[in-house]
């Protein structure tokens, strides 16, 4: 049984592939614990990642240590795009429910939408001034 000759090189390209499999792994976990429908972006971005990644193990198989690279590199841009996608959805989440990133038209029309607001806006101002009245008059 012989030895297979490795290159540094080619330990570079291998342990990029590896990096690029744990952040993926990594990504795909925050998603699943997201608890929210996840953006499309994301979904899209995590599957390209994978492919190309796919793509550049299949390089790194044949030998082929440039169009690996070069096949990892586009590879860590779709996950870093789908990354930060992801972590912007999070914080929309925190922040509150509202159509932030979504790539969809509102559900509302823009004026039905600010009508509503306002609407809810003078309420919470009589409420507030009934609130003054009885406390600076009780």
């Amino acid at each position: 049984m012989g030895t297979r000759e490795t290159r540094p090189e080619s330990r570079f390209v291998e342990r990029e592939l590896a990096s690029i499999q744990r952040f993926l792994a990594r990504l795909n976990g925050d998603l699943e614990a997201a608890g929210f429908s996840p953006n499309k972006v994301v979904t899209e971005g995590i599957k390209r990642s994978e492919s190309v990644l796919l793509a550049a193990i299949e390089s790194m198989a044949e030998s082929q240590l440039m169009p690996a690279l070069r096949a990892s590199k586009v590879a860590w841009l779709h996950a870093f795009f789908a990354r930060s996608i992801l972590d912007a959805e999070m914080t929309e989440q925190y922040l509150g429910d509202q159509n932030f990133l979504e790539l969809k038209k509102p559900e509302t029309e823009w004026r039905e939408f600010v009508e509503k607001e306002l609407a809810e806006l003078e309420e919470e101002i009589i409420k507030l001034r009934e609130e003054v009245k009885e406390s600076a008059g009780g």
